[in-house]
Formats: C-alpha cells, structure tokens, sequence
C-alpha cells in the first residue's frame, strides 16, 4: 500500500475517530484527558528517541513519565475543580526539573565509577526539559480548554482547522505546488501553494464556523477569521519545527505508529503549536 493511500485512510478513519472522542463531553471529558495523556506519553518517547540520535538523554522512560504528568495533572486539577490549577501546574513542571537535576547528581551505581559521567550532563538536562516543554506543557493547554462552557465547538473548531490545514496544504502541494517548493529550507518539499491552500483551509472553516455553530454567533466574523488565520500559521510552524528537529537528527519520520504520517510527533507537532495559541488567542477574544 502506498504512503499516499495509507494517509488518505488515516485522514478519513482517524479523524472522525478523534472528533467523536472529542465530542464525549462525559464527566468534563474524560476520554479525550485519557487519550491525551497517553498520546503525550508516546510522544515523549519519540522525542527522547530523536535527541538521542545526536546527544546524551536520561531515561527515557520516565523522561517522558515526566512529560505526561503535566496534562496528566492539568486534567486531575480540571476534573477535581482545584482553585490553583495554575499554580499547580507550575509546580508539576518545577517538579520534573527538580527530578531531572537530581539525577545528575545522584547517578546510579552502574555510571557513578565512570569518569565521563559528568561531562554530557548538559546535554541530558536539556533533552528532558526540551521533552517535558514541548510534549507536556503545550499538549496542557488542549486540556485547558476542556472546562470552557463551549469546549465541544472550540476543541472541534482548532482541531478542523489544524487538520484541514495540514491535508488540505498537502492535496494542493501534491497537485499545483511542484514549481513553488523549496522556499523554507527547514522543509524543502513544502510549497507556497500548498501553505496557501492551508491558508485558506483554515478561514473556510472559520467562516463556516461563524456561519453555522451556534456557540460562535455570537462573535464578530473579523474575530473568527483572525483566529483561523493564526491557527494557520502557528499550525504551519509546528510543522516546520518538527522538520527542523528531524534534519537535525538526520531521521525522516519520529516514529512508524501512524500508516501514512509516521510516528506520534509527526501527527501532533501542528496541535502542540496551535493549542496554547488557540487557548490564549480565544480567551482574549471570546471566553
């Protein structure tokens, strides 16, 4: 089966799939908190996968314990309606660095004896702080939307445009994007037609939104659009980071989880961009 036809059934299967999941408004929802906490895990996994291809990391497995424990307590914080929700996850966070120092200086008894220990202990730091940063933190704020009056229409509202951007990018790259490719280095096959299809993916939602989902009526349409527009671009640079990252590591893909896109990363990098945007943008704007 070819990558093309693979990503065409993950599109057509996976995302009505998340969408339901998302649509579970049960107990403040607590299936997707699930679902988000796993796939932050898995996601951590990679991470540590793909630094270690050029430097030294900590245990990898509880590195990425470590990253799912701050969606993991955002959602806790969330379900149990604590007061300090903030607060505490700025603890978590301070914690897992706390963690991560630690073990530098306490190594255990197999590396205490050697004399190089010390010296790629930078290194080591910094992938988990990297890690527990970009998978956990960021994936916290899709959790935080969970308790909004409209969290249904917002969470479905980011996550149509996020995907309708990246396969809407990639079916107009495919098809007239051929002489516009290779004006960002980071990702040479993307093209400026294929980030203009995105583009407009997303305001054709937003529109659409506006136009149709009551939660948003409401709202002015200059506001909408400007959400769609942003989400675009910040849907984009996730992208573009996470090309960046993989270049360096000299990989193509994070991972083989996912038939057609690769690994976790590979489907989550544009979310991890959008959701603290998208959090902060509409709460500025409407809730």
């Amino acid at each position: 089966m070819s990558k093309t036809v693979e990503r065409l059934l993950t599109f057509f299967i996976g995302l009505p799939l998340v969408l339901f999941i998302t649509l579970i408004k049960w107990n403040d929802h607590l299936p997707l908190h699930v679902v988000m906490v796993v796939v932050t895990f898995i996601a951590a996994l990679e991470m540590q996968n793909l630094l270690a291809q050029k430097m030294q990391t900590q245990n990898r497995f509880f590195m990425a314990v470590l990253a799912a424990a701050l969606p993991l307590v955002t959602a806790l914080c969330l379900q149990f309606k604590l007061a300090q929700t903030n607060n505490i996850i700025l603890l978590t966070g301070v914690l897992a660095l706390f963690v991560s120092l630690t073990a530098e200086v306490f190594p255990s008894e197999k590396t205490r004896s050697a004399d190089s220990f010390f010296e790629p202990a930078l290194q080591r730091v910094s992938a988990t702080v990297m890690t527990v940063f970009y998978c956990g933190l960021l994936m916290s704020f899709l959790s935080r939307i969970t308790v909004w009056e409209y969290s249904q229409a917002a969470l479905v509202f980011m996550l149509l445009m996020v995907f309708g951007n990246d396969s809407l990018a990639w079916f107009f790259g495919v098809l007239f994007g051929k002489s516009t490719k290779g004006i960002v280095k980071a990702s040479p096959n993307k093209s400026l037609v294929g980030f203009m299809g995105g583009f407009f993916s997303c305001l054709l939602v937003a529109y659409l939104y506006w136009r149709f989902q009551p939660a948003y009526h409401q709202f002015q349409i200059w506001q909408v659009l400007l959400v769609g527009g942003i989400c675009s671009l910040t849907a984009d640079l996730g992208d573009l980071v996470e090309s960046v990252f993989k270049r360096s590591a000299g990989i193509k893909d994070s991972g083989k989880i996912i038939p057609g896109r690769g690994g976790m990363l590979d489907s989550l990098d544009s979310i991890l961009f959008t959701a603290p945007v998208f959090y902060l943008v509409s709460t500025l704007l409407f809730f």
